[in-house]
């Protein structure tokens, strides 16, 4: 599930979006009446996201945004420890082409660092962009460029 919240004052405007999944795996029967357990991939995902975007123009705004990201794992084992915390923060502009193409990218850091010392940290460029083109009042296309991490 998720929730978002949008303010919009004057040429500024305010997104904050909150997150959950929870992810519950049943175990596997073979036809031999074996059981592979598959309890190792459960677990939840908490995110959060805040976004600024200030308008230079009726048609260029510059974004400032930041993501953060908890993985919890409920495999008891240490050796197998995928839990982490990722985060990204990113700045970049959109553009409104015309009223029915709208470009925006972001370029900025991410880190994705996980509590198990023998899992190496991910760390590097973040990217975040979309396309959104309306062709008909009832149609829209998005083609997304994001980064994610999944363990």
């Amino acid at each position: 599930g998720s929730a978002t919240a949008r303010h919009r004052f004057n040429r500024l405007t305010l997104t904050a979006r909150v997150s959950g999944e929870r992810f519950r795996y049943t175990d596997i029967l073979l036809d031999d009446g074996t059981v592979i357990d598959q309890g190792f991939r459960d677990g939840r995902r908490l995110g959060a996201l805040a976004l600024a975007s200030y308008e230079l123009s009726p048609r260029t705004a510059l974004e400032f945004q930041g993501r953060v990201e908890d993985f919890a794992y409920s495999d008891t084992q240490p050796a197998d420890n995928r839990d982490a915390l990722g985060f990204a923060v990113l700045a970049g502009a959109r553009y409104d082409v015309s009223r029915l193409l709208i470009a925006r990218l972001g370029i900025g850091l991410r880190r994705h660092g996980f509590d198990n010392p023998a899992l190496k940290d991910i760390s590097g460029l973040a990217l975040d962009g979309s396309l959104r083109w309306y062709p008909t009042p009832l149609l829209s296309l998005r083609f997304d460029l994001a980064q994610m991490t999944s363990t």
